[in-house]
Protein backbone atom coordinates (compact mmCIF):
# COMPACT_ATOMS: atom_id res chain seq x y z
CA UNK A 1 0.00 0.00 0.00
CA UNK A 2 3.10 2.39 0.58
CA UNK A 3 4.13 2.31 -2.56
CA UNK A 4 0.74 3.26 -3.94
CA UNK A 5 0.67 6.40 -1.46
CA UNK A 6 4.20 7.30 -2.52
CA UNK A 7 3.11 7.34 -6.24
CA UNK A 8 0.44 9.68 -5.33
CA UNK A 9 2.32 12.22 -3.16
CA UNK A 10 5.10 12.07 -5.44
CA UNK A 11 2.49 13.21 -8.44
CA UNK A 12 0.98 15.86 -6.40
CA UNK A 13 4.20 17.49 -6.41
CA UNK A 14 5.15 17.33 -10.74
CA UNK A 15 5.84 14.44 -12.46
CA UNK A 16 8.83 12.60 -11.51
CA UNK A 17 9.68 11.82 -15.27
CA UNK A 18 9.50 13.79 -18.78
CA UNK A 19 8.99 12.15 -21.83
CA UNK A 20 10.04 15.61 -23.35
CA UNK A 21 13.24 15.60 -22.00
CA UNK A 22 16.14 12.75 -23.29
CA UNK A 23 16.79 10.29 -21.33
CA UNK A 24 20.33 8.58 -21.29
CA UNK A 25 21.14 5.79 -22.90
CA UNK A 26 20.60 2.36 -20.48
CA UNK A 27 23.41 1.98 -17.97
CA UNK A 28 23.68 -1.58 -17.78
CA UNK A 29 25.77 -3.11 -14.96
CA UNK A 30 23.73 -6.59 -15.20
CA UNK A 31 25.37 -9.32 -17.36
CA UNK A 32 23.12 -9.76 -20.28
CA UNK A 33 23.43 -9.24 -23.86
CA UNK A 34 24.17 -5.17 -23.99
CA UNK A 35 22.82 -4.65 -27.25
CA UNK A 36 19.72 -6.09 -26.46
CA UNK A 37 18.97 -4.20 -23.34
CA UNK A 38 19.60 -0.88 -24.80
CA UNK A 39 17.85 -1.56 -27.88
CA UNK A 40 14.73 -2.46 -25.86
CA UNK A 41 14.85 0.13 -24.04
CA UNK A 42 15.37 2.90 -26.89
CA UNK A 43 12.90 1.13 -28.54
CA UNK A 44 10.76 1.54 -25.14
CA UNK A 45 11.14 4.64 -24.73
CA UNK A 46 10.54 5.66 -27.96
CA UNK A 47 7.02 3.91 -28.46
CA UNK A 48 6.39 6.10 -25.55
CA UNK A 49 6.88 9.49 -27.16
CA UNK A 50 10.36 10.14 -25.51
CA UNK A 51 13.94 10.06 -27.15
CA UNK A 52 17.56 8.45 -25.63
CA UNK A 53 20.34 10.72 -26.34
CA UNK A 54 23.83 10.57 -25.19
CA UNK A 55 23.32 14.03 -23.53
CA UNK A 56 20.35 12.17 -21.90
CA UNK A 57 19.78 14.08 -18.76
CA UNK A 58 17.06 11.08 -17.14
CA UNK A 59 18.75 8.03 -15.95
CA UNK A 60 17.68 4.25 -15.66
CA UNK A 61 20.41 1.73 -14.52
CA UNK A 62 19.94 -2.07 -14.88
CA UNK A 63 21.31 -4.10 -12.72
CA UNK A 64 21.79 -7.82 -11.37
CA UNK A 65 20.26 -8.54 -7.70
CA UNK A 66 21.76 -11.79 -7.36
CA UNK A 67 19.16 -12.78 -4.44
CA UNK A 68 16.09 -11.12 -5.95
CA UNK A 69 15.79 -9.39 -2.23
CA UNK A 70 12.83 -7.55 -3.20
CA UNK A 71 10.63 -8.17 -0.24
CA UNK A 72 7.69 -9.75 -1.82
CA UNK A 73 9.47 -11.98 -4.41
CA UNK A 74 9.39 -15.32 -5.23
CA UNK A 75 11.26 -17.99 -7.41
CA UNK A 76 9.07 -17.14 -10.43
CA UNK A 77 9.92 -13.31 -10.19
CA UNK A 78 12.21 -12.09 -13.21
CA UNK A 79 13.09 -8.27 -12.02
CA UNK A 80 11.63 -5.42 -9.91
CA UNK A 81 11.89 -1.88 -9.43
CA UNK A 82 11.84 -0.25 -5.87
CA UNK A 83 9.46 2.68 -5.03
CA UNK A 84 12.71 4.68 -3.06
CA UNK A 85 14.97 3.88 -6.22
CA UNK A 86 12.83 3.80 -9.26
CA UNK A 87 15.62 4.26 -11.87
CA UNK A 88 17.02 1.31 -11.45
CA UNK A 89 15.46 -1.98 -12.56
CA UNK A 90 17.17 -4.98 -10.71
CA UNK A 91 16.87 -8.51 -12.34
CA UNK A 92 16.48 -11.76 -10.45
CA UNK A 93 18.96 -14.88 -11.98
CA UNK A 94 15.62 -16.20 -13.31
CA UNK A 95 14.84 -13.42 -15.65
CA UNK A 96 18.22 -12.89 -16.80
CA UNK A 97 17.72 -16.35 -17.64
CA UNK A 98 14.78 -16.49 -19.22
CA UNK A 99 15.30 -15.25 -22.70
CA UNK A 100 12.82 -12.53 -22.51
CA UNK A 101 14.87 -9.17 -21.46
CA UNK A 102 13.10 -7.40 -23.91
CA UNK A 103 9.78 -7.85 -22.60
CA UNK A 104 11.16 -7.81 -18.91
CA UNK A 105 12.40 -4.11 -19.54
CA UNK A 106 9.51 -3.13 -21.45
CA UNK A 107 7.63 -4.03 -18.31
CA UNK A 108 9.95 -2.69 -15.73
CA UNK A 109 10.37 0.38 -17.80
CA UNK A 110 6.50 1.19 -16.57
CA UNK A 111 6.81 0.42 -13.32
CA UNK A 112 9.44 3.46 -12.96
CA UNK A 113 8.05 5.77 -14.86
CA UNK A 114 4.58 5.19 -13.06
CA UNK A 115 6.13 5.02 -9.67
CA UNK A 116 3.25 2.18 -9.56
CA UNK A 117 3.78 -1.32 -8.64
CA UNK A 118 0.55 -2.92 -9.31
CA UNK A 119 -0.65 -5.02 -12.13
CA UNK A 120 -3.19 -5.34 -14.59
CA UNK A 121 -5.72 -7.90 -15.20
CA UNK A 122 -4.80 -11.06 -17.77
CA UNK A 123 -7.55 -10.39 -19.78
CA UNK A 124 -6.11 -7.42 -21.43
CA UNK A 125 -3.16 -8.78 -22.56
CA UNK A 126 -1.15 -5.54 -21.46
CA UNK A 127 2.19 -5.60 -20.91
CA UNK A 128 1.35 -4.60 -17.47
CA UNK A 129 -0.04 -7.84 -16.31
CA UNK A 130 1.66 -10.05 -13.55
CA UNK A 131 2.04 -13.04 -15.74
CA UNK A 132 4.03 -12.94 -18.81
CA UNK A 133 2.03 -15.71 -20.44
CA UNK A 134 -0.81 -13.36 -20.08
CA UNK A 135 0.54 -10.98 -23.19
CA UNK A 136 2.76 -13.72 -24.75
CA UNK A 137 5.92 -11.68 -24.98
CA UNK A 138 3.69 -8.30 -26.16
CA UNK A 139 6.59 -5.98 -28.27
CA UNK A 140 4.16 -3.20 -28.41
CA UNK A 141 2.11 -1.39 -25.59
CA UNK A 142 -1.46 -1.42 -25.19
CA UNK A 143 -3.83 1.68 -24.45
CA UNK A 144 -4.02 -0.04 -21.24
CA UNK A 145 -0.47 0.33 -20.49
CA UNK A 146 -0.30 3.42 -21.76
CA UNK A 147 -3.23 4.18 -19.16
CA UNK A 148 -1.51 2.96 -15.87
CA UNK A 149 2.04 4.69 -17.03
CA UNK A 150 -0.45 8.00 -16.77
CA UNK A 151 -2.81 7.37 -14.60
CA UNK A 152 -0.22 8.69 -11.38
CA UNK A 153 1.07 11.48 -12.62
CA UNK A 154 4.29 10.70 -12.24
CA UNK A 155 4.90 10.80 -15.71
CA UNK A 156 4.84 14.25 -17.73
CA UNK A 157 5.36 14.56 -21.77
CA UNK A 158 5.20 11.63 -24.44
CA UNK A 159 2.03 9.34 -24.58
CA UNK A 160 1.29 11.37 -21.01
CA UNK A 161 0.55 14.69 -22.43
Amino acid sequence: MWPAILAVLLGACGPTWDLDKPFAPLHILAPVDGTEAATAFSSSIEELGGRVAKNGTQHVTLDLDEKCNCGNCTLTTWAYVRAIQPNTIWLCPSGAASGHLRGILKHELIHALALRFDHLPCATHAVMTLQFACHDDQTTYTTDDRDYLCSTRATDGGVCH
